[in-house]
C-alpha cells in the first residue's frame, strides 16, 4: 500500500487542479454533474425575469467569508461558488460548489450543491492509507460536517435570495410598459 501513495497522493493533486480549472472558469458539465450533497426548491414568478446577477453578486459580496462569484451557465441556469482568492475574516475550504436552475412551469428555483471530489478523496485518502485513527477520524468527520453546514446555511441564503428576486412585483416602469402593451393589443 506504501508504495502507491506517492502516485495516489499526485493523483490527488492533478484532481484538485483540475476542479480549481472547471470551478475557475464555470464550466457548465462541472456545475451541472457530480454528487449533490445539498438540494431545495425555492418558490418564484412563472413569470421570472432574467436573474439580476449584479444585484446577486452584490448581496453576497462579503468581508466576514468568502464572496460568492455567480455566472450564468445557460437559460435559466447559474453557477455559483466561493472566491478563491479573498481576504476575509472567516475563511474555510468548501465542500460544495452550487448550481441555480430556474424553472418557469414548476415556478420554482433549485438550488443545488454538489461536492469537490478533491476535498472527499482527500478523506478517503487519509483515512485509507492509514494517518489518522479512530480519533482523527471523527475529528475529520466533525469537521467536514461543520463545513457542510456553513455552506448549506450560506447556500439556502442564495435560494431565498434568488427566489425573493424572482417573485418581487415588478416595478412601475414595468408595470406601466405593460399597460401600454395590453392597451395596445386591446384597442
Amino acid at each position: 500500500m506504501d508504495d502507491y501513495s506517492p502516485l495516489l497522493f499526485i493523483g490527488l493533486a492533478a484532481v484538485a487542479v483540475a476542479e480549481m480549472v472547471l470551478a475557475g472558469t464555470c464550466n457548465p458539465w462541472f456545475f451541472r454533474t457530480g454528487i449533490i450533497l445539498f438540494r431545495k426548491r425555492f418558490p418564484c414568478s412563472p413569470s421570472a425575469p432574467e436573474l439580476d446577477l449584479a444585484r446577486v453578486d452584490a448581496n453576497f459580496r462579503s468581508w466576514l467569508a468568502p464572496s460568492f462569484l455567480f455566472r450564468r451557465i445557460g437559460p435559466r441556469e447559474y453557477a455559483f461558488r466561493e472566491k478563491f482568492i479573498q481576504f476575509t475574516l472567516f475563511s474555510y475550504t468548501p465542500l460544495m460548489h452550487g448550481h441555480i436552475r430556474i424553472d418557469e412551469q414548476e415556478g420554482t428555483v433549485t438550488v443545488a450543491g454538489r461536492a469537490y471530489w478533491c476535498i472527499l478523496a482527500f478523506g478517503l485518502f487519509i483515512f485509507g492509507f492509514g494517518f489518522m485513527g479512530r480519533n482523527e477520524f471523527l475529528l475529520v468527520l466533525f469537521l467536514y460536517v461543520g463545513l457542510y453546514a456553513i455552506q448549506a446555511y450560506r447556500f439556502n441564503r442564495v435560494g431565498g435570495f434568488v427566489s425573493g428576486m424572482l417573485s418581487e412585483p415588478p416595478d412601475d416602469e414595468v408595470i406601466h410598459r405593460n399597460n401600454m402593451t395590453l392597451g395596445r393589443k386591446m384597442g
